[in-house]
């Protein structure tokens, strides 16, 4: 039996005026809706969290190549 397509749902989200502020300017600088950006942290909120969850761990590199271990597990 074929799963049932799933409808998009509405959410109605109140953020503090900093949240928003940082919400806004990632959607002007990447041009994409508010909703979009939301969309995407999700995925990227995700896959963080299954690869710690796997003994992954998150490092950050600036632009000489220098590394940083930001997150060794994830936090429920």
């Amino acid at each position: 039996m074929a799963a049932k397509p799933q409808r998009p749902g509405r959410l109605t989200l109140e953020l503090p005026p900093k949240a928003r502020g940082k919400l806004e300017k990632i959607s002007e600088e990447t041009d994409q809706s508010l909703s979009e950006v939301i969309r995407r942290a999700l995925a990227l909120y995700d896959l963080i969290g299954s690869r710690l969850k796997a003994g992954g761990k998150l490092v950050l590199s600036n632009a000489d190549g220098e590394c940083e271990i930001v997150l060794t597990e994830f936090v429920d």
